[in-house]
C-alpha cells in the first residue's frame, strides 16, 4: 500500500531537518540586510568597514544558530520518528517554537555585547566621528580642492540647502567665461548655486538664515566670512585647511609646507573666528610629505584627506561628541599667497631650498630661469653633488647646474615658446656646454 507523504520515520526526519534548515537561512538573510540598510546607510562604507570584524563575529553567531536549528531537526526526528503522525505536527510546532526563542535570545545578546566586542576589538577610534546624523549644510568652495569636499557631503546624505562659489572668471588666450569646479558639480546635482560679489552688506546674510543651515562648511571658497555670518549656523562655521594649524595659517599652506622642506602636513578642521585661520581645532589628520613630491600632487592626495575629515566632522559635532581645542599661538606660522616674482631661482642659495622651491612653485607659478634671453621653466629637478660657480652649467649632458651649496639636475622643462618636455628631450635639440651661465638674463 502506498505511503503519505508525511509517513515513515525517513521522511520525517528529512522534513524535521529542512524546515528549520530554512528558517535559519532566512534569519541569515535578515542579518545580511541588517549590515547593509542599518550599517552601510548609518555609519557608511568606511564605518561598515571599521566594524567589519564585529559583524563578521554577529554572522558567525548566526551561523551557530543555523547548525542548532538543523540539529533540533536532527534530534526530533530521533525523537518523534516512531511516533504517529499528530506527534509529528506536534514536534513541527516545538520545533519552530524553540527556533524562535534561540533567535530571540541571540538578537538581545549580541545588541547587548557589540559595544562591549567594538571594544575589545579595538576599533571605537576607528568609528569615532563615522556615526551619520544627517544635517543642513550650506557649503562655501571654489576650487579643484574644495570639490571632492562637496561630494564627500552628498555621498554622506548630508542635505546641502546652497552652495557659494566665485563668479565665473575668464579662463586661457580666449578669456572664456569659466565656472569654479565647485560650481560644476553643484549644478550637475540641481544645487542652488550663489556667487556673491560681497559678503557684508547683509543680503547674503539675510539669505543665509532663510536657508537656516545646521552647518556651514567652508573649504577654500576664498572670502573672509563676516560675524553676523559665522553665527548664523546652530553648528557653526567648518574649515578645512591644508595644514598642521597653528602653523601655515593663510592662503597658501600646502605650497609653503613644501617649500619649507617640511617632512610632514595634514589636513585641519576648525571652528571659524573672526581672525585668519585662528579658530577652535576640531579634528587633524596628518600625512608625511615624499622629499620629491610637488605641491600640486601633495594637493591631490589632501583634497580627498580633507574631504573624509569634514564628514567625520560634521556627524561628530551633530553628535556632540567633539571638544574643540585652542590653538597654540607661540607656533603659529604664515601662508601668504605666492607672487610670479619668487619664482625666478637665485643660484646662490642652496641646491636643496632651490629643490624645495621648485616643488613648492609646481603647478604655479613655477619656478624660471633664464636661458639665451628666454624663459626657461623648471618644474622638476634633483639635488646633485658638485660645486662651480652659482648658476653655471657643471654637466652639459645631464643638465646640472651649479648653486651656492650643492648642485641642482634639471629633469622637467619649458622653454618659452615651446611644450614642456624632459630634460633629456630638450638637450638633444639646444646646444649646453659646461661653463654656460644661466643667469646672463636676470
Amino acid at each position: 500500500m502506498q505511503q503519505n507523504l508525511t509517513e515513515g520515520p525517513v521522511t520525517r526526519s528529512m522534513l524535521l531537518f529542512a524546515l528549520p534548515m530554512i528558517l535559519g537561512n532566512l534569519l541569515q538573510q535578515l542579518y545580511n540586510v541588517a549590515d547593509t540598510l542599518i550599517v552601510g546607510r548609518c555609519l557608511g562604507p568606511d564605518a561598515l568597514a571599521a566594524v567589519g570584524s564585529s559583524y563578521s563575529l554577529m554572522t558567525f553567531l548566526t551561523s551557530i544558530l543555523l547548525g542548532l536549528c538543523m540539529g533540533s531537526g536532527v534530534c526530533f526526528s530521533i525523537l518523534f520518528g516512531s511516533r504517529e503522525e499528530e506527534k509529528l505536527r506536534e514536534s513541527v510546532f516545538v520545533s519552530f517554537v524553540v527556533i524562535a526563542a534561540a533567535a530571540a535570545l541571540l538578537t538581545v545578546a549580541v545588541l547587548a555585547l557589540i559595544d562591549p566586542i567594538l571594544r575589545a576589538l579595538q576599533i571605537q577610534e576607528r568609528i569615532y566621528g563615522m556615526t551619520r546624523a544627517y544635517v543642513r549644510v550650506v557649503f562655501l568652495g571654489t576650487p579643484d580642492f574644495a570639490v571632492p569636499s562637496l561630494q564627500a557631503l552628498l555621498d554622506a546624505g548630508h542635505e546641502i540647502a546652497a552652495v557659494y562659489t566665485q563668479p565665473d572668471k575668464p579662463v586661457g588666450r580666449k578669456q572664456l567665461l569659466t565656472p569654479p569646479p565647485v560650481k560644476e558639480l553643484a549644478l550637475r546635482y540641481g544645487l542652488p548655486v550663489y556667487q556673491p560679489t560681497k559678503l557684508r552688506d547683509g543680503t547674503e546674510a539675510a539669505r543665509l538664515r532663510e536657508l537656516a543651515p545646521d552647518l556651514i562648511a567652508v573649504v577654500a571658497y576664498g572670502r573672509i566670512l563676516p560675524k553676523e555670518i559665522l553665527e548664523i549656523p546652530r553648528l557653526g562655521c567648518v574649515n578645512v585647511h591644508g595644514s598642521l594649524l597653528p602653523k601655515y595659517r593663510g592662503a597658501a599652506p600646502i605650497q609653503w609646507a613644501v617649500i619649507n622642506g617640511e617632512t610632514e602636513t595634514g589636513i585641519t578642521t576648525m571652528v571659524m573666528g573672526e581672525g585668519l585661520d585662528t579658530g577652535d581645532i576640531l579634528m587633524v589628520q596628518r600625512t608625511p610629505i615624499d622629499p620629491e613630491e610637488t605641491a600640486g600632487e601633495l594637493f591631490e592626495r589632501l583634497a580627498p584627506m580633507g574631504a573624509a575629515c569634514l564628514v567625520k566632522t560634521a556627524a561628530a559635532l551633530e553628535a556632540g561628541r567633539i571638544a574643540p581645542v585652542k590653538q597654540d599661538e607661540s607656533r603659529a606660522t604664515y601662508a601668504p599667497m605666492l607672487d610670479k616674482k619668487m619664482a625666478a631661482l637665485d643660484f646662490t642659495r642652496s641646491a636643496g631650498e632651490l629643490h624645495n622651491l621648485i616643488r613648492g612653485l609646481n603647478p604655479w607659478p613655477v619656478a624660471v630661469t633664464d636661458f639665451g634671453g628666454k624663459r626657461l621653466k623648471v618644474f622638476a629637478a634633483r639635488v646633485e653633488k658638485g660645486s662651480g660657480e652659482p648658476g653655471t652649467v657643471l654637466d652639459a649632458g645631464r643638465f646640472v647646474v651649479a648653486c651656492g651649496d650643492g648642485a641642482l639636475r634639471f629633469t622637467e622643462v619649458q622653454l618659452e615658446g615651446s611644450r614642456r618636455m624632459s630634460a633629456g628631450e630638450f638637450l638633444r635639440g639646444k646646444k649646453l656646454f659646461v661653463g654656460r651661465s644661466l643667469t646672463e638674463g636676470q
